[in-house]
Parts: structure tokens; C-alpha cells; sequence
């Protein structure tokens, strides 16, 4: 009976420690390839950053647009880090949200971007959030990136 209880007894801390482990949300942020997407700064779109607003774990940005030219701002948002060799990917996702505006009408969108929950507290260096634009009129369909670079300290 004692043996039954001692195996029944490690087999539920093993359970709870298997529990307790997969519920850690991720700390670190993985830094990969050197990037390679196609990022514009020519086409009257620009993405900027409140300052008040930013900190280790999020910060609010505003993405407009002056330009005749309709574009379609999709839901692909990207943190690359600045490293000696240039702008590298990381594996954060962004939890993000669209509050208010349209820059195809000439109001700024408010996009308020959280990598808390993924990697935690963002360490000093160079960063840049990068936004996904399609062409409309574009026969192919042209997809590129605005950018929008900030420092935490």
C-alpha cells in the first residue's frame, strides 16, 4: 500500500510540474537571419512612434499615408534588432490592435504593439517595427514593408 501510494504521489507531481512548465510564457527573444525584406520609404507612407509610449514591453505607433495611391495595410508585423552585420528577424509575435483611423483616408492608424506576453522586456539596443503594405492597383500585387526604428535604453 505504501509503494502504491509514494507511485500515485510522484506520478501527480510529475503531472503538475509538466503543468507548471508549459505554462511559462517565453522570456528571450531568438534573434535569426539577416533580413531580407523589401522595406520602402519612398511612397509617402510612414510609420512612427508615440515616445511618450514606449517601453520595454510595448509602445503605441501611428502608420500614415500621403499618397493618391491606394494601398492595403494587412495584419503582418514583424521586430527585427539592429546588429553590427544590419537589421536581423526575430521570433517575436506581436500582440497588436488597430484602434482608430484609416491612413487610406488621410487618418492615422493607431497601433498599439505588445511583445510583452512573447519574449518579456525588449533589452537595450536598436529595434525596428516593420508593417505590411500591399499595392491595390499593383497587377502583381506588390508587397512591401514601412518601418519604423526606435532605441530602447
Amino acid at each position: 500500500m505504501k509503494k502504491r501510494s509514494i507511485l500515485l504521489t510522484s506520478v501527480i507531481l510529475l503531472l503538475c510540474l509538466a503543468l507548471l512548465c508549459g505554462c511559462q510564457k517565453k522570456t528571450t527573444m531568438v534573434v535569426g537571419e539577416l533580413s531580407d525584406l523589401n522595406v520602402r520609404d519612398d511612397l509617402g507612407i510612414t510609420m512612427t512612434v508615440d515616445a511618450k509610449t514606449l517601453t520595454r514591453e510595448s509602445a503605441l505607433f501611428l502608420l500614415s499615408a500621403e499618397t493618391a495611391v491606394p494601398y492595403a495595410y494587412g495584419d503582418d508585423y514583424r521586430l527585427e534588432v539592429l546588429q553590427d552585420d544590419g537589421w536581423h528577424s526575430t521570433d517575436a509575435i506581436l500582440s497588436y490592435l488597430f484602434m482608430k483611423g484609416d491612413p487610406s483616408t488621410g487618418t492615422p492608424a493607431e497601433l498599439t504593439a505588445d511583445w510583452s506576453s512573447d519574449c518579456g522586456k525588449l533589452p537595450k539596443g536598436a529595434y525596428r517595427l516593420l508593417a505590411d503594405v500591399h499595392s491595390v492597383r499593383s497587377a502583381d500585387g506588390e508587397s512591401f514593408y514601412v518601418a519604423c526604428e526606435f532605441t530602447i535604453k
